[in-house]
């Protein structure tokens, strides 16, 4: 008998979120906006308005955002899973988890059909700016190590950790553009 936990679906995740974190959504949606203001306040301001006219809009932006981040957390963890060598709690807890990358994938696209411009760019927007360095997938705490050879291999177990990262990401952001051609 395997020891290995599955995942839930996305869609319970989300939901789980939305229980678990009521206020997250809202958060990253106002934090975007602060972002969008900064290149386009035209963009951010007609954004602004569409959410506040629609609650049925503003709930499909949160799910999408959602969606989004969960995304970006489950392609970390693919990451870590291929590279963990040193069990500590969490890399122990990283080693039980089963994630089928593509079943969130296929879940994720299908969610996906509905967007529209907005929601497109505000994934594009967190596809494109959380990049293993962004996320600081290769950085190593130095002073942890007792040499500086476990230094070196700590160093070479992050930097291919965040490579591996950021193929699963440019995989999937591809994967997702090519999806909705006509919002490009």
């Amino acid at each position: 008998m395997s020891n290995e936990k599955e995942l839930s679906t996305l869609e319970q995740m989300t939901k789980e979120s939305f229980v678990n974190r009521p206020n997250q959504a809202t958060e990253a949606i106002e934090e975007y906006i602060l972002n969008l203001k900064e290149e386009s306040p035209q963009k951010a301001s007609s954004l602004q308005d569409k959410l506040n006219a629609s609650e049925k809009y503003l709930e499909q932006f949160k799910v999408a955002i959602t969606q989004t981040s969960l995304m970006i957390f489950l392609i970390s963890l693919e990451a870590s899973n291929s590279s963990i060598q040193e069990k500590n709690e969490v890399q122990e807890f990283l080693a039980e988890v089963k994630i089928d990358l593509n079943k969130y994938i296929r879940e994720f696209m299908l969610y996906a059909q509905k967007d529209d411009k907005d929601i497109y760019e505000m994934r594009l927007f967190y596809l494109d700016g959380l990049t293993g360095s962004e996320l600081g997938l290769n950085l190593v705490d130095a002073e942890s190590y007792n040499s500086d050879e476990e230094v070196k291999k700590a160093t070479k177990v992050a930097n291919d950790r965040m490579q591996k990262y950021d193929t699963i990401l440019n995989n999937f952001k591809k994967s997702y553009m090519d999806t909705k051609l006509h919002l490009q």
